[in-house]
């Protein structure tokens, strides 16, 4: 049942207060499941020749009070993504931030093997990424 859970979660794109009720069992459970299921399925990514890195915001500026200082700080939620633009792999992979520290992160934790067999790179005109690949 955990298996068909995740599934019906994972590959048919339901979410899981829907697939939860359709079973019967909690939302934690449910989600448990997906997360079994997409672990499962998710893989280090292939070494590409072409890399493709871009930012994506997910949602609107906003402003939250700091836990530490209490202070007021702006949160601008952005992702950076890597595709890969010379095979059938698309998305390798998505971190939090968009940074030159986001990209190196994200390419150390990928090995030498990764590194080496990229031979360009896409980006948009944005200076912290073609910092962190040079």
């Amino acid at each position: 049942m955990r298996t068909q859970i995740g599934a019906a979660i994972g590959d048919a794109a339901r979410s899981v207060s829907e697939v939860a009720a359709d079973h019967d069992v909690s939302w934690p459970t449910a989600h448990r499941a997906f997360i079994a299921h997409a672990e499962e399925l998710l893989v280090e990514p292939q070494p590409t020749a072409v890399l493709g890195i871009d930012e994506t915001r997910r949602g609107k500026p906003r402003w939250e009070r700091c836990t530490q200082t209490q202070r007021w700080v702006r949160v601008d939620p952005w992702d950076t993504g890597f595709v890969d633009l010379a095979g059938d792999q698309g998305l390798l992979g998505q971190r939090e931030g968009r940074t030159g520290a986001t990209v190196i992160d994200w390419l150390c934790e990928r090995g030498t093997e990764f590194r080496d067999a990229v031979e360009f790179v896409a980006i948009d005109p944005a200076a912290v990424y073609a910092c962190a690949v040079s």
